[in-house]
């Protein structure tokens, strides 16, 4: 049995990583740094490239900080920012930066939606109001502002999707982050097809919805030698952060319960002056050791 598991935090300035025993202590811990890129007032983007190329580093240096070699991994689990609209093409390349949770580009897409539509109608069906922080409004503004960037979507990601994509080749949506898209039936955890029609959002853009226990795929080769892991380690429980999640570890969720997630980027001092000890703990005592149960039981 292999001991170790493997946790990615895509946070607003850095990556988080760490590798844990099978008990929940933490062997090692490294992060990564990126930049978030303020073109105009309003606007906030970044690069997912970058957050990648932090995430490869990262892993390297935890590795090493542990004295272990890849091999000894049992199972990655990742987490995110939440909110991202991710522009890929067929060919699993990014299109161009991504806006992120505190970019407000598209208020005026949003106000025109919730008059056309109806803001109730919209919240009815996703349970979320329609502001701009959210993925369906920045969508919607590459179609406005960037033809050139919409005509070649093959799907929209979140920061958790693009790095189990970078991992495995398998693009999908896990079920924590639907709630950013208001074409999410949060009630079913199914896209909602006739608010994708009223949103103006192609149903295609949307990958499939995956539970946040879901195994994803394996670490292909390429992403191995990019990242100093080894090729075939699985990856499953993906979720958006909140508050057990930002120092870059995981908690439970139920069919039917929300997450309650108080902020980001230092929003809230509490979350970052939780040591990754202390979050070891809370991560044992969740409902659910979803990476132990699926990978190492």
């Amino acid at each position: 049995m292999k001991p170790y598991l493997l946790g990615i935090d895509i946070g607003t300035s850095a990556c988080k990583v760490a590798i844990f025993e099978k008990s929940g202590n933490v062997v090692a811990a490294a992060n990564g740094d990126y930049p978030v890129y303020y073109p105009r007032e309003g606007w906030a983007e970044q690069n997912p490239e970058e957050w990648w190329s932090a995430v490869c580093s990262a892993v390297k240096k935890a590795i090493r900080k542990a004295g272990i070699v890849p091999d000894e991994i049992a199972g990655i689990g990742i987490d995110g920012q939440s909110w991202s609209a991710i522009a890929m093409d067929k060919d699993g390349n990014v299109l161009t930066n991504t806006p992120i949770w505190m970019d407000t580009r598209a208020q005026s897409i949003c106000d025109r939606l919730n008059e056309e539509i109806g803001a109730d109608k919209i919240f009815e069906v996703s349970g979320n109001s329609l502001q701009p922080s959210y993925t369906t409004a920045k969508i919607l503004w590459y179609k406005e502002n960037m033809p050139e960037v919409y005509e070649k979507i093959d799907k929209i990601l979140q920061s958790n999707s693009f790095i189990a994509y970078k991992l495995t080749g398998v693009m999908s949506q896990d079920v924590s982050q639907g709630y950013g898209l208001h074409c999410f039936d949060m009630r079913r955890a199914v896209w909602d097809e006739a608010m994708c029609r009223r949103l103006g959002i192609p149903l295609e853009f949307l990958p499939e919805i995956c539970d946040c226990d879901h195994i994803v795929g394996t670490v292909t080769e390429k992403a191995a030698e990019e990242a100093g892991l080894a090729a075939g380690i699985p990856d499953a429980v993906r979720q958006i952060r909140n508050f057990f999640l930002q120092s870059g570890f995981f908690c439970g969720y139920k069919p039917g319960e929300d997450t309650w997630h108080p902020g980001h980027a230092k929003r809230h001092a509490l979350q970052w002056h939780l040591r990754f000890h202390d979050v070891s703990q809370l991560f044992l005592r969740v409902e659910h050791h979803w990476l132990i149960r699926q990978i190492m039981e």
